[in-house]
């Protein structure tokens, strides 16, 4: 007797903090952009770190990908992530509207599931590859 079930004190809390939200929305995004410029700019190398790791653990999980399970050249078997890159195997995007280069590419082969058409290659052997192709 006099026990609130689990569900409804959530769903009691839930409603309360929207509505509090509402009613002091201007506020409480004013106090928050305050915070927020403060912690950014008490925490900027943080951040870059932060942001410079994402952007690294994604380049190695798509070369992962293309390089049959190893993070090397598919060619030459090098493995220094600095000199690998995404190679499109007959020369063509594959339908894929490939961005200019680099972290929105990969973000975009992961969004779209690893599609088939790429690997992963030096770019000593991507550069070949090209001669070779306009040599023909």
């Amino acid at each position: 007797m006099g026990e609130r079930n689990g569900s409804i004190a959530v769903e009691y809390y839930n409603a309360y903090h929207r509505r509090y939200y509402q009613e002091h929305k201007e506020k409480m995004s004013t106090q928050h952009k305050i915070y927020m410029q403060g912690w950014s700019q008490s925490n900027r190398e943080k951040i870059y770190i932060q942001a410079k790791t994402r952007r690294r653990d994604l380049k190695v999980r798509v070369l992962i990908h293309y390089g049959d399970g190893k993070l090397a050249c598919v060619r030459c078997g090098i493995s220094d992530v600095d000199v690998l890159c995404i190679d499109h195997i007959n020369g063509k995007a594959g339908g894929i509207k490939r961005p200019a280069y680099g972290v929105a590419f990969y973000r975009q082969l992961e969004k779209l599931g690893f599609p088939d058409g790429f690997q992963t290659l030096c770019a000593n052997c991507n550069l070949k590859k090209e001669i070779v192709a306009r040599q023909r």
